[in-house]
């Protein structure tokens, strides 16, 4: 495989499971400030259908966290099989940058 063809695979691949990883810690964030929010909705005695409301938000986020998880463990898997598959080219590319 070409050096620019080895080089942009690892970089999408890579990119891929960054891009993943900021959207699984944002939805672990998001439930986290959504549980915050009814608990003050809660507190404050607030209208039944805001905590009704609040409570499906939650819900929904929560479904996103297990998805997001498979697909980055997903794309970390696929990066890693790329990289045992091409490791000698990958290793002789790494020494010639590094030079």
């Amino acid at each position: 495989m070409a050096d620019k063809e080895l080089t942009r695979q690892i970089k999408l691949k890579t990119g891929s499971a960054k891009r993943l990883f900021k959207e699984y810690q944002s939805y672990q964030h998001e439930e986290t400030r959504e549980k915050q929010r009814l608990e003050k909705l809660a507190h404050e005695d607030a209208d039944e259908v805001l905590i009704k409301q609040q409570k499906n938000v939650i819900s929904e986020t929560s479904q996103m966290i297990p998805y997001c998880k498979k697909k980055l463990e997903q794309a970390v898997e696929e990066l890693n099989k790329y990289i045992v598959r091409w490791n000698d080219q990958i290793t002789n590319l790494i020494g010639r940058e590094c030079n």
